[in-house]
């Protein structure tokens, strides 16, 4: 009972380890399973000369306390354990350890959370140079 929908540009080319890369995706889709109400979205992109793949949905969104955390959150500088939700925040650790293997020049790869993005809801984004 859950749409998917896709946007991408099916001539764009991008350099990165396809199976690091399907990992995330596919743990940031599997969460937004958990909490979608019906829909989401996977969306690719290039957004200020890195890809962006974004996973959405149309839940309530991240807490505004995930949110606020940041990065720090994903940093293992914070415990993310959480025994009420089943959630140990390892998912968005390694999502973001491998963003930042990702590099190119001066840049490297990162993730956010946001809330809002085509459906309302929470946005997964990866960002890789």
């Amino acid at each position: 009972g859950i749409a998917l929908e896709t946007e991408f540009d099916p001539s764009l080319i991008w350099h990165f380890d396809e199976d690091l890369v399907i990992g995330v995706v596919g743990h940031a889709i599997n969460n937004a399973i958990n909490y979608t109400s019906d829909r989401i979205r996977l969306a690719v992109d290039v957004v200020d000369g890195c890809l962006e793949i974004r996973v959405e949905d149309n839940g309530r969104g991240y807490p505004q306390a995930m949110l606020e955390a940041g990065v720090s959150a994903m940093s293992g500088a914070r415990s993310g354990v959480n025994f009420l939700t089943n959630s140990t925040g390892l998912g968005l650790y390694f999502s973001s350890e491998v963003a930042k293997m990702h590099r190119h020049r001066q840049r490297t790869g990162a993730i956010r959370l946001e809330n809002g993005g085509a459906f309302g809801g929470g946005c997964f984004v990866l960002s890789l140079p």
